[in-house]
């Protein structure tokens, strides 16, 4: 996609010279750089464009001012908007090549991201865009000041784009200033803005000539030589508007009575633009007029495309002479090799030539542009083009030869409208369209539309899915038996991504007969590639269904096929995933291998890492996140997300920021968590994924149990109408997990040992060995708790023998302050207890000088009475592992003293024995 940039967009608009003086508003865009946003909102022809461009010039030269004593430099960085980048991908991506012109190596992993990406989480784009320049300045110590400028921002009307923008400017660095020019207030929060004195507002009122600026421009630019009087009247008939007076003054160029014209001028101001187009338009001569007519059906001229559009071969010139007289139209590039016409211009230009012209006429045009575009394999443009000339058929056959590449670029949005736009006839002859378009729907998360799509293939095919045997399947012609299975693996997908089960092994086990070779007639995907689809979704079911085996099976096939294919995307899916059940087994190491093996071959396959390769890199993230490698496990986590963003996988955007959620809490930034939490649920919600929200609700439910928040986790139990007799699933394992720690902290052990026994025996049968680690772990705090020291022991030592081979250590570790107590025991009264030694060492290291912070849900700011100075000296010798006799030998008191402050001190710290009190003291950095 970074090919197909025009870069022309990202060239700030060469300045006229000899341009009307505007001090009061260079002097306020001066003073609007103390707040964020500068925005520049007025109807057409009021000159936004010209005033940025001679700010920036202003910046570029000023000495002193606002902007220089703040900072040593101030540069621009520009992008001209027009109506396709309401793609967010090409949105981001214009953006990310703005700042290259000004920093070189900018954003290429971002642009490595979006130009894989369907769609994309705008935060995260955001975020690492801010994060970027950030570093950029830090790492150079620099002192520089950034603007950009979004030039024509009303041709935006992508809801997402507005949302990522918004999400900018809360975020927005304070080097950084946005300004944005546009027809119509945008969606971007402005009263809220307003009232935090966020933006700087420039109003037509503002932009709006003054007489003295009226009568510069008439008078000095446009030599003229207007009276005072008709310089007003002008004026006032305008009201100030630029482009108007700029109408009129072309007009009057060519007027042997001026004094008439401008009387005449104040006539009805209804049909201005209209008049002032037609006198200019009848001033030129016949083939400019025709040149201006039909090549305004191009959101860009270039001389070679106008040659083709006009039939006229001195293109070239006649631009160059239009750009000269001023005739609305302005270079994108220093090299003038490409231009648009201003695009109220441009608006009436194409009204004139419908009305000049025939609609056949017309259409030619687009058709001649479109041909023009496809010779230059420009696809996007040449689909365009040959849809808007009603050459549909042209249009479906370019869709069709190209759809791969459309794929590739994720022009899905167009790739759909173009579809829309076909005439049913075209869909009813070229029925490869339609799963064009299904697939194209499933990709932006739109399943309803998908199932709409379906139901026109299974409608023209006469058979719907519902309706279908083995035995019906078998009977059918060849040609609709395989129309109808890429309809049932497109059902399929749908069906495992809403974890209907039943359904997605009902599916693909009727169509994976027939997908063992290619030789079965296919609509859009061969009947191979068909089958790497079935095999992975297979797996999946397989694997919520708790049935590891046969998962493994299904994904070590779909791996092999998808290798020989070069499937690099279900490739590194299915052997992440492989990986995933191997840590389910408790494999940590194994695991590690799977997921390295899994980026490995994926980037071998296409020359770079596939965007659904995010979910074992999620995975090295969890495995290093287990053995308390944190750093690593942060790098794996961003990593994988950034992948996951090229094409919105929900999965690894679930796994990942989870992943990022549980790294935050381990460090103690409790509100770092549960925005990472909302953010999450409103990506979910965007990418059509809400069937996930239920699991982020239960590890939201998780964290609330963790921090003490009962009231809420109680909540989302009865919400999710879980009971302790209630039925175990492979989906509902976690959940009833989160339950036992509830039940544990609202210290209703029986209830919880009950539930306890019963997931030990539900995981152990289905060889789920961390799930069963994790459940022996809270058993055993469970009878600590009970005061059941000696079967606490049995139990975090049976956990200990089984975590120590794989290295399991955050299981341990995110118990906190619970489980430092029974590992302080195990070294009392054990030889062996090595590991323990070193979890417990792990947790002082967690402590970060916990002083005064919390390690679990209690701190020392809550104790009942602070400790004494003798009761931490004596917490001191405890943790020696001095006797209560050589304590008082040692402090010169009594025996009976010693025992009167150790039995404070249990009190005050809310434990009853010696080794809780010397692990709560550890934890909270007493001792």
């Amino acid at each position: 996609m970074r090919d197909s940039l025009l870069s022309t967009k990202n060239f700030i608009p060469p300045a006229r010279a000899n341009l009307v003086n505007r001090h009061r508003l260079i002097e306020k865009l001066d003073a609007g750089l103390n707040h964020k946003l500068t925005l520049i909102s007025a109807p057409a022809g009021f000159g936004k464009t010209t005033l940025v461009r001679s700010w920036i010039n202003h910046l570029d030269t000023q000495t002193t001012g606002q902007a220089k004593q703040k900072f040593e430099s101030v540069k621009a960085a520009w992008v001209s908007i027009d109506e396709r980048d309401n793609d967010p991908a090409l949105f981001w991506l214009y953006i990310i090549a703005a700042f290259q012109t000004i920093i070189p190596e900018f954003g290429e992993n971002i642009q490595t991201m979006l130009n894989s990406a369907a769609t994309f989480s705008h935060n995260v784009v955001v975020t690492m865009l801010i994060n970027e320049l950030v570093e950029y300045q830090q790492n150079n110590q620099a002192t520089t000041q950034f603007l950009l400028t979004l030039d024509d921002y009303h041709l935006i009307t992508t809801q997402t784009i507005h949302d990522s923008l918004n999400f900018m400017l809360d975020h927005l660095p304070p080097f950084l200033h946005v300004v944005i020019t546009t027809r119509a207030d945008p969606p971007l929060k402005l009263s809220y803005r307003h009232g935090r004195s966020e933006v700087n507002q420039i109003r037509a009122a503002d932009l709006a000539f003054s007489s003295d600026e009226s009568a510069e421009f008439l008078n000095e630019q446009m030599r003229l030589d207007l009276p005072r009087n008709d310089i007003e009247t002008l004026g006032n008939r305008t009201e100030g508007w630029i482009a108007g007076l700029q109408l009129a003054a072309l007009s009057l160029q060519e007027q042997a009575n001026k004094h008439k014209f401008v009387l005449d001028f104040a006539g009805d101001d209804r049909y201005i633009a209209d008049y002032l187009i037609d006198e200019v338009l009848q001033s030129q001569p016949a083939h400019i007029q025709d040149f201006l007519l039909k090549t305004s059906i191009l959101n860009q001229l270039s001389g070679p495309l106008c040659k083709v559009i006009t039939g006229q071969s001195e293109s070239q010139t006649i631009l160059d002479q239009l750009e000269h007289h001023n005739l609305f139209l302005s270079p994108l590039d220093n090299r003038r090799e490409w231009y648009r016409y201003h695009s109220l211009f441009a608006d009436l230009l194409r009204q004139r030539l419908g009305d000049s012209f025939k609609e056949s006429e017309i259409a030619k045009l687009h058709q001649q542009a479109s041909q023009w575009f496809e010779q230059r394999d420009e696809v996007i443009e040449s689909v365009d083009h040959a849809i808007l000339g009603k050459d549909f058929s042209k249009a479906a056959q370019l869709i069709e030869k190209r759809s791969q590449e459309i794929f590739q670029q994720f022009k899905l949005n167009s790739l759909v409208k173009w579809i829309e736009a076909l005439p049913k006839s075209i869909l009813d002859e070229q029925l490869v369209l339609s799963m064009i378009f299904a697939w194209a729907l499933l990709a932006l998360g739109k399943t309803k539309a998908v199932e709409d799509s379906l139901e026109y293939i299974e409608n023209r095919i006469g058979i719907g899915t519902e309706n279908v045997t083995p035995d019906l399947l078998k009977e059918l012609d060849p040609e609709t038996r395989g129309t109808l299975i890429e309809v049932m693996v497109v059902r399929s997908v749908i069906a495992i991504n809403q974890f209907d089960i039943h359904a997605t092994l009902k599916l693909c086990q009727a169509v994976e007969p027939y997908l063992k070779d290619n030789s079965q007639p296919h609509l859009f995907n061969p009947a191979l590639s068909l089958r790497t689809v079935v095999l992975f979704n297979l797996g999946l079911a397989h694997e919520f269904s708790g049935d590891g085996i046969s998962a493994q099976t299904a994904f070590e096939e779909a791996a092999a096929l998808s290798s020989e294919q070069k499937n690099a995307n279900i490739l590194t899916m299915s052997i992440a995933h492989l990986g995933q059940l191997q840590v389910l087994q408790g494999k940590l190491h194994q695991a590690e291998k799977t997921y390295q093996q899994a980026l490995k071959l994926g980037a071998e396959v296409t020359g770079q890492q596939s965007p659904l390769a995010g979910i074992a890199e999620i995975g090295l993230g969890n495995l290093y996140y287990e053995w308390n490698d944190l750093e690593s496990s942060g790098n794996h986590f961003k990593a994988g997300v950034a992948l996951a963003n090229h094409w919105k996988h929900a999965e690894s955007l679930l796994n990942g920021t989870l992943g990022l959620a549980r790294l935050k809490h381990a460090q103690g930034d409790t509100p770092g968590v549960f925005a990472l939490i909302q953010d999450l649920k409103v990506i979910l919600e965007e990418v059509g994924a809400k069937m996930l929200l239920p699991v982020v609700d239960a590890f939201r439910a998780r964290m609330w149990v963790s921090d003490g928040k009962l009231t809420e986790a109680e909540h989302w139990i009865e919400t999710s109408k879980l009971t302790l007799d209630g039925e175990l699933s492979y989906l509902q394992e976690n959940n009833y997990i989160t339950y036992v720690r509830l039940l544990i902290a609202q210290k209703n052990f029986n209830d919880a040992e009950g539930l306890i026994t019963r997931l030990l025996d539900f995981s152990e049968r289905g060889e789920r060995k961390t799930r069963v680690l994790e459940l022996m772990i809270l058993q055993a705090i469970v009878k600590q708790e009970q005061g059941n020291t000696i079967q606490a022991e049995q139990f975090i030592m049976s956990a200990l023998k089984m975590a120590e081979p794989e290295g399991y250590q955050r299981l341990f570790l995110d118990e906190r302050a619970s489980i430092a107590s029974l590992l302080y025991q195990v070294i009392s009264n054990q030889e062996n207890s090595v590991y323990a030694e070193r979890l417990l060492k792990a947790l002082d290291y967690q402590k970060e000088d916990q002083s005064k912070k919390h390690l679990g849900s209690v701190t020392t700011e809550t104790l009942i009475e602070p400790l004494s100075e003798r009761e931490i000296d004596i917490l001191k010798c405890l943790a020696e592992g001095l006797s209560n006799r050589e304590i008082a030998h040692r402090l010169t008191i009594s025996l009976s003293t010693v025992k009167t402050h150790t039995r404070n001190i249990y009190t005050k710290l809310g434990v009853n024995s010696r080794t809780q009190a010397i692990a709560q003291a550890r934890a909270w950095g007493i001792i």
